[in-house]
């Protein structure tokens, strides 16, 4: 039956029997839960306690509590609203021993889970587990899939005998019947449970009847078309004495495939929960099911742009939906640069606040996938003052937190990793120091062979207190975590701020939560120490929700979330950004090693309908996003990117458009918006009096105005249009000089540039090949001394994949999809050192600083690894470039040939033997018949040791000649270089 708002007063009436309201967006479905509830308890129908709510979040839950206090007049006393977890969870511990356990067990969290299937994996046979297994077995990769693989068994109540009889086609899972019977034991012997098991055992609990009597007497159920098998198992049990049961849901809006969920249970809700209310002599009765027809929120032109998306190719649909009002504005821009993109949305959130007067917490900006867009987008935020809030982040993403994992880290980890959280600590919230500092102290490490927290110590206020903590890490790896916290918080004197200061509100809050979830891990885990979180936290989503309930969005803040994060939320302005085709529609297969999408009887086996079926499920997710929206949905692109490549707009974009043109980021410089910020203000004037084709009346007033802009909060004319001011006549070289041979081969091939770059740090960037170089380097340091000093061998491929895993960021790599690229050249490159057994001689030194004084002047670098070999020693410089030079140019290197002369000079490594050879090793290189090596030539020595000495000489008498040629079409400091006429004015 379809019911307008004129019915609904007779419709929330009729409370009792099985029934489903369908609806679409802002139809009012959970409205409809609400006011049937308040009717109930205002009617005197039944009391608060004999009433059950169930949700798909806590948010959702939380959503409705707050509904009904504003809406009932009565009290709502023990009305039970709670999430299927929750409920599932008070089932078991009411009553344990129906579930199987003596007493109440513990639930794990997601990482504690991960952590005992590890180590129950450690301590499995491997030649109880398929071949191409067993070298994984207790790794933290296979761990992550193991335990996926449990969970998604759960969700589809699969017990370990119908996995066994699943695993009659499926070789690779023939080991998991017996190794889930054994976790299962484990925990219940350890009384101990995960969260999926809850709703399973709560399930089998129910099954019991051990109440003798109806659970409660009505149940309503929130957003039903995003339930999992398990939770209709126990909505089943739930109703199996209860005759009244209201569930909600509109199957366009299934967009949960990946947890289990499936919109088919929608459709087959009559067979489910037939209606015993209903006599009948011959076949079950039919449920009441509704169809809520009109909208509330959505207008009419943004209903159609999201139904033109979904294409109406749904199950069990919810019918038509009448739009709240005519008109809406539906938008298609795209932009040429991701910068460009994330600066327009945050100019346009700026001037609807502004001109328009909507409150920024009736704005949503939402996204794909957080890796790409939100940190640029942040930024620009930031840069005007927009308060902004990621719904649900992740405590260990708020800064106060971050900068103790950062702290953590650091005092704990050696590598790359470890460098790159010093930098964090010195810039983050406590300790603030300024770019030039982190440089001054990181170049004073690089010149003095100095551990980094002794020039800390020297060079920062507080850099005592902070150099105890990075030496002394007792706090780290043997406290509890909660004292361990407790410990920096009484030892580094700038993490005071976090109290004296009124506008760290939240880092204080974010500290407190931090703060209460350790002390109530450590509850659990009385040992757990500060280096176990992280293990938790690094690889996992470890949150402290249960202590950081929903909030609604009272501050005034714009919404930034997922576009999953949408659902349930409402807002004026919605704008779906970064939508690029490869990101959104995100249709990677995701499979997992153990295949476990098909333990999924929803998921679709053949490839080509599973990539429909994800199809599909994209074009719901921006249907659901959409339909957040009461007046406007922007939707904006970039299409070239200089990280990931060149992109298009998302094919849902045309879709979205409709008619309309997408407009392009040129047509929109052309538009002559008033600006809405002193900066644009200021900016606006001057385009309007430096050009000749404004009136002049207009210009001299444009001229006025900057001139006395001071008044309304401009620059003084003094700042924008001024002489430049006159940098130092001191020269570029401090001292003591210190060289390298990096800094040789720079000045070898242009002075000039050396200068510029090296000396200035002009156009001194790091790029992504850069950055996968240092992180082959550092994992292949890392894993070896591991090996040598610990076991007296050399490492394993698997050593160092599985090091690889852990440490890899895909931010730093411009997050997924396009991290998984290089993740995977990580793994070709690390393992072809491993399948030529290049790592087979014992090295005596590992990532070994070597020095030599050249004509008073100090030499310092850097040997990747120093091998003993037949004769000698052999220098080993890794190359991660998929180029190479030519024979004769390596056998003259200044970098092999100044490891082995410095080599020569070292007391150590003579004990050890002569130098006998230096090679570059090239891992990333693919050659059929041998690795890929270029070698030095020990023959040249003498001549590379006259080349030091020219090009020292030439760097201290400041001799920066200019090497003009080809190399300078595609030079980064060339805008600034005196030889071409674009740097003719930066230098005097």
């Amino acid at each position: 039956m379809e019911l307008t708002p004129n019915d609904w007063a007779n419709a929330v009436a009729t409370a009792d029997g099985k029934q489903l309201i369908i609806g679409g967006p802002g139809t009012g479905k959970t409205e409809f839960l609400v006011r049937r509830i308040s009717y109930l308890l205002e009617k005197g129908i039944t009391p608060p306690d004999r009433i059950l709510v169930i949700g798909f979040s806590r948010r959702g839950t939380d959503d409705i509590l707050r509904r009904l206090r504003s809406r009932s007049e009565q009290s709502i006393g023990e009305l039970d609203v709670s999430t299927y977890h929750s409920l599932a969870a008070r089932i078991v511990e009411r009553w344990p021993n129906q579930a199987g356990w003596e007493s109440p067990p513990v639930i794990l969290t997601g990482p504690e889970q991960t952590a005992v299937i590890r180590a129950l994996l450690g301590d499995e046979s491997p030649a109880d587990w398929p071949f191409a297994v067993r070298g994984l077995l207790g790794s933290a990769t296979f761990a992550r899939e193991a335990t996926d693989f449990v969970l998604r068994a759960s969700d589809q109540l699969l017990t370990p005998d119908d996995v066994e009889r699943l695993a009659a086609t499926r070789r690779d899972w023939a080991a998991f019947p017996s190794f889930m019977r054994r976790y299962r034991d484990y925990l219940v012997a350890n009384g101990k449970i995960d969260y999926s098991m809850l709703i399973a055992k709560a399930i089998t609990v129910l099954h019991t009847d051990p109440l003798e009597a109806p659970f409660v007497d009505y149940i309503l159920v929130d957003e039903y078309q995003d339930t999992t098998r398990a939770q209709v198992g126990l909505l089943q049990a739930l109703a199996k004495r209860t005759e009244h049961l209201t569930a909600v849901a509109d199957p366009y809006q299934s967009i949960f495939s990946f947890r289990g969920s499936t919109a088919r249970h929608v459709a087959s809700f009559g067979d489910d929960f037939p209606d015993a209310s209903t006599p009948t002599s011959t076949t079950a009765p039919i449920p009441i099911r509704h169809t809520l027809s009109t909208s509330f929120r959505v207008p009419s032109i943004v209903l159609s742009a999201a139904e033109r998306v979904t294409a109406h190719e749904v199950e069990g649909l919810a019918g038509r939906v009448v739009p709240a009002r005519q008109g809406g504005r539906v938008e298609c821009l795209v932009f040429e640069q991701e910068t460009q993109e994330a600066e327009w949305i945050a100019r346009e959130i700026q001037r609807l606040h502004l001109e328009q007067n909507v409150p920024l917490n009736q704005i949503g900006v939402f996204v794909r996938s957080k890796q790409r867009f939100l940190r640029e987008f942040s930024r620009g935020l930031d840069r005007r003052g927009i308060a902004h809030d990621v719904p649900d982040s992740r405590l260990a993403d708020q800064p106060a937190v971050r900068f103790i994992l950062d702290l953590l880290t650091a005092a704990t980890n050696g590598g790359i990793e470890g460098r790159r959280s010093i930098r964090r600590v010195l810039a983050g919230p406590m300790v603030e120091a300024t770019i030039g500092q982190i440089r001054e102290i990181e170049r004073a490490v690089a010149l003095s062979n100095v551990p980094t927290s002794s020039v800390i110590a020297d060079q920062l206020p507080d850099g005592e207190s902070l150099r105890v903590l990075l030496t002394e890490t007792t706090w780290a790896t043997d406290m509890p975590a909660s004292d361990g916290l407790w410990h920096i918080w009484s030892n580094l004197p700038s993490i005071q701020r976090l109290v004296s200061d009124p506008g760290r509100g939240a880092e204080r809050a974010a500290w407190t939560s931090f703060s209460q979830v350790l002390a109530r891990w450590n509850e659990r885990n009385p040992d757990a120490t500060l280096r176990d979180y992280r293990t938790l936290v690094d690889n996992e989503d470890f949150e402290a929700q249960p202590l950081l309930s929903y909030r609604a969005p009272a501050e005034d803040r714009v919404v930034v979330a997922t576009l999953h994060q949408a659902k349930g939320l409402e807002f004026e302005v919605v704008f779906v950004a970064d939508a690029v085709e490869g990101v959104f529609p995100d249709l990677r297969p995701n499979d997992s090693y153990l295949g476990v999408r098909y333990l999924m009887p929803h998921l679709p086996v053949d490839t080509l309908d599973y990539r429909s079926f994800r199809l599909q499920e994209e074009r719901r997710l921006a249907y659901t996003a959409m339909t957040r929206a009461r007046s406007a949905v922007i939707w904006t692109a970039t299409s070239t990117g200089e990280v990931v490549g060149a992109g298009v707009p998302s094919r849902f974009m045309a879709l979205v458009a409709g008619p309309d043109p997408v407009v392009t980021a040129t047509t929109l410089a052309d538009v002559d918006r008033l600006p809405v910020t002193p900066n644009e203000a200021e900016a606006w004037l001057r385009r309007k009096a430096a050009d000749p084709g404004v009136a002049a009346a207009e210009r001299r007033a444009a001229l006025t105005l900057l001139a006395t802009g001071e008044q309304w909060n401009l620059r003084s004319v003094d700042d924008f249009a001024g002489m430049r001011v006159r940098g130092p006549d001191t020269g570029v070289i401090t001292h003591p000089v210190s060289l390298s041979p990096s800094q040789a081969e720079s000045y070898a091939r242009c002075p000039r540039r050396y200068a510029l770059e090296r000396r200035l740090h002009i156009g001194d960037s790091t790029s992504l090949y850069a950055t996968f170089g240092t992180m082959v380097h550092s994992i292949l340091e890392y894993v070896e001394r591991v090996a040598w000093d610990s076991h007296g061998r050399s490492s394993t491929v698997n050593e160092a994949l599985e090091y690889l895993d852990e440490m890899f960021s895909p931010i730093d790599f411009g997050g997924e999809p396009f991290a998984r690229s290089w993740h995977n050249r990580a793994v070709d490159t690390i393992s072809r050192m491993y399948e030529w057994n290049m790592l087979r001689h014992e090295p005596v030194g590992l990532e070994q600083g070597l020095t030599m004084e050249v004509d008073g002047t100090r030499w310092r670098g850097v040997a990747d690894r120093i091998d003993r070999i037949e004769g000698g020693l052999r220098i080993v410089d890794y190359k991660t470039s998929s180029t190479s030079p030519t024979q004769k140019e390596a056998a003259a290197s200044l970098q092999l040939g100044f490891y082995f002369l410095a080599a020569r000079q070292q007391p150590r490594l003579a004990n050890e033997g002569e130098p006998v050879a230096g090679e570059f090793w090239y891992p990333s290189q693919s050659l059929k018949t041998k690795f890929a090596t270029r070698a030095f030539d020990p023959a040249l020595a003498n001549d590379v040791e006259a080349e030091i000495r020219r090009i020292t000489a030439g760097i201290v008498a400041e001799e920066f000649p200019p090497e003009p040629g080809p190399p300078c079409e595609s030079c980064p400091v060339r805008p600034v270089c005196p030889e071409f006429p674009e740097g003719t004015d930066t230098f005097i």
